[in-house]
């Protein structure tokens, strides 16, 4: 059971009480969760709440509990501050019946201007002597430990006063009298700052700025300085702040611009110790609905016809969210999402701050003449709260449309007899379609058309017959004209093949043996293809039909067909190139279990082949006036006998030591000897260049390195005489 008092506000360094603390009775547990809320200043007015062992109550839910001590009247004399009469209003709730009473207390006040204190003196004893044994029981009723506390507890002074009382039939035993509570002559304190967030532009946010006056005199507040012309307070100055109470300013934000505030408001008083700052921060934000473009001319449609999409971009391209509705104003419905039509009526959609969409519509006139409508959007941008975006087309008569479908080729019709297909000929438009006379290119092919007027939606055929004389492939291309005012004339391609027995071929030789070649010589030699069947022989062939990797060209030309009994004869040249030696031809037939033929050409080519362990030569060191000589081991891998017939660009002091040409046999090695002879010292070099007939290394590079020096000077021998 816990009593309180407290000030608006705690830190208040606190004013000693008369009575001592370590006076407190053993057995009075100091309970922390019992320390609620215990006295607040209110309007000038001082409250000391009391509360027996269970939350206060608030019967009338002015946030004030029922158990208070108020001040009734002022008393002159104490500068605008005095308390007099008190009413004391108890509300026990389960403890016991509601009671009040009033009671006339000896309550004095005084103010020490020396230490800026104001200060109230509540008797304490005379407060619980003024309660009648009746009231004293029933405040005792339902406490169940036999005990009540009345603890008048001082948040703001650091300190508690608790007046034990028993039913046991003892008198109480009042250890504090009395107590006093000292208020400060002048003490401002502020709201320490305010953030508004982000308000919209056009609209306002009152903050609550609190002035607490926790003296005992008034303190007037000369003026108020603003950081920012966005904000305003309804109150012009001076005006004051009653002593022990408070005045709340709604000091109200209106945002003019997309910008941020922020500074410090300045309090200043008649007292320049009691200024005050608040730091006040704020942001005007506000969606920006951005529709671009905001009309769309969907041009000329025919009616019964869809235009091409049109679209237009709906942005939020401000700083808050967009809420808006968009609704398709279009009492003949022509406008649509792609033939989608919404139901009537404002649809609601929602933005974020540089969010977008696009809105994509089409036209479908109803009826013949210029049409329009609206796609309305109607948002919270107080800048433009509605945009209209203007649809615009023109209707005009009803067209056809003409589609004409493809066919495989007419096949297998015997000759002297006739095979059909058909096409369909189909009107997608909203007009009658009017068909003309189907024209073909080749007497071979009829045409025959089951209607020339096709309404719309609906389809005629068109049966093509092809009446082959021959065998072979054959092509006509259709003209088909129409009133379709987009695609007046339709071609189509046609073909037909007539039937024809299997062919049978025959090919001599297979092989190609062209014997034994030198490297760079050639030889020819020919082929026949026969057609021993009863139907045509038809031979392709991918190009080219010799590969790069075969040197031999042919005379064979494919396509080609060969009628029963029919040969072709063919000739192929082969050049001998040990490199180039992969050769073979293959073309393809219709001949039943040959679906394909491959020929091989053969050739045994003879020809030198070079090979070099080393690229280059070094001579050992070598006096002037003499000679040293290096051997080039020269290796013939081949069947024919290599022969070096020229040594390019080799210059003195280098040379040859055996005459040109130079042979080795196949399947040998022979050694050319380099000879170097200098005339002067120093390091000598040269490239030269190896003539050979191996045709795949005509010409092969050697490098030669020497160097030269002087002899000694001779000494003649001395003599000495006698």
């Amino acid at each position: 059971m816990v009593g309180g008092l407290e000030g608006a506000r705690d830190g208040i360094a606190p004013l000693s009480p008369s009575g001592d603390a370590d006076r407190i009775q053993p057995g009075f547990v100091k309970d922390p969760a019992q320390e609620a809320l215990a006295a607040k200043m209110k309007s000038g007015t001082f409250q000391l709440f009391l509360n027996f062992g269970e939350p206060l109550k608030d019967s009338n839910g002015d946030g004030i509990p029922d158990l208070s001590i108020a001040n009734a009247t002022q008393e002159p004399g104490l500068s605008g501050f005095a308390l007099a009469d008190v009413t004391l209003t108890l509300h026990l709730g389960a403890k016991g019946p509601f009671f009040t009473g009033i009671h006339d207390i000896n309550l004095f006040s005084r103010v020490d201007a020396d230490r800026g204190l104001a200060t109230f003196v509540v008797p304490f004893e005379q407060l619980l002597s003024s309660l009648t044994p009746a009231e004293r029981s029933a405040m005792d009723q339902g406490d169940g430990t036999g005990r009540l506390f009345l603890w008048a507890v001082s948040r703001l002074y650091g300190d508690r006063d608790r007046v034990p009382d028993t039913n046991d039939g003892g008198e109480p035993s009042v250890r504090t009298e009395v107590r006093e509570f000292g208020f400060p002559l002048a003490d401002l304190s502020t709201t320490p700052s305010l953030d508004y967030g982000d308000v919209r532009i056009g609209r306002h946010v009152d903050g609550p700025l609190t002035l607490c006056n926790h003296g005992a005199r008034p303190v007037e507040i000369t003026q108020i300085r603003l950081p920012d012309s966005t904000l305003t307070v309804p109150l012009q100055s001076p005006f004051t702040v009653p002593a022990l109470g408070q005045f709340q300013l709604p000091l109200r934000y209106s945002p003019t611009a997309h910008a941020r505030i922020s500074g410090n408001l300045t309090v200043e008083t008649a007292l320049s110790e009691l200024n005050a700052k608040i730091s006040i921060t704020g942001r005007g934000v506000a969606p920006i609905l951005q529709v671009t473009p905001t009309s769309l001319d969907f041009g000329s449609v025919p009616v019964g016809f869809s235009s091409e999409g049109r679209q237009f971009a709906i942005g939020n391209v401000g700083d808050a969210y967009l809420d808006a509705t968009w609704e398709l104003i279009d009492p003949t419905l022509q406008f649509s999402f792609g033939g989608y039509i919404p139901p009537s009526g404002p649809h609601p959609f929602e933005l974020y701050p540089g969010e977008s969409d696009e809105v994509r519509l089409t036209f479908t006139p109803a009826g013949i003449g210029p049409m329009e409508g609206t796609f309305r959007i109607v948002s919270d941008d107080d800048r433009a709260p509605q945009v209209d975006v203007r649809l615009s087309g023109q209707g005009t008569p009803a067209e056809p449309r003409i589609y004409v479908t493809f066919v495989d080729p007419i096949q297998n019709v015997p000759i002297g007899g006739e095979g059909s297909s058909v096409l369909h000929i189909q009107n997608w438009g909203s007009a009658l379609l009017e068909v003309g006379s189907v024209v073909s290119s080749s007497p071979l092919f009829s045409t025959s058309l089951s209607r020339s007027s096709i309404p719309s939606k609906e389809w005629a055929d068109l049966v093509v017959t092809y009446h082959p004389v021959v065998w072979g492939l054959e092509t006509t291309t259709l003209t088909i004209p129409s009133n379709d005012p987009t695609n007046p004339t339709v071609t189509r391609m046609v073909s037909g093949q007539a039937f024809e027995p299997p062919p049978e071929i025959h090919v001599s030789p297979v092989l190609l043996d062209f014997g034994t070649l030198h490297q760079g010589s050639s030889a020819t030699l020919s082929f026949d293809v026969s057609n021993t069947g009863a139907g045509p022989l038809r031979l392709t062939a991918n190009s080219p039909l010799l590969t790069s990797a075969c040197n031999a060209q042919t005379d064979l030309s494919l396509p080609a067909t060969l009628l029963p009994g029919g040969t072709l004869t063919a000739q192929v040249t082969l050049t001998a190139d040990i490199d180039k030696s992969f050769c073979f031809i293959l073309f393809y037939t219709n001949a039943p279990g040959t679906p394909y033929v491959t020929m091989e050409l053969r050739a045994t080519i003879l020809s030198p082949v070079l090979y070099l362990t080393t690229d280059s030569l070094s001579f050992p060191e070598t006096r002037i006036g003499s000679s040293s000589t290096v051997l080039l081991k020269v290796y013939n891998d081949g069947q024919e006998p290599l022969i070096i017939s020229r040594a390019t660009y080799l210059n003195s002091p280098f040379s040859l030591a055996t005459a040109l040409p130079f042979t080795v046999s196949p399947y040998t090695s022979g050694d050319l000897p380099f000879k170097f002879s200098p005339t002067a010292e120093g390091g000598w070099g040269a490239a030269v260049i190896l003539r050979t007939n191996d045709l795949r290394q005509r010409d092969v590079p050697l490098y030669l390195y020497g160097f030269a020096f002087s002899p000694p000077p001779s000494v003649k021998p001395l003599i000495l005489g006698n």
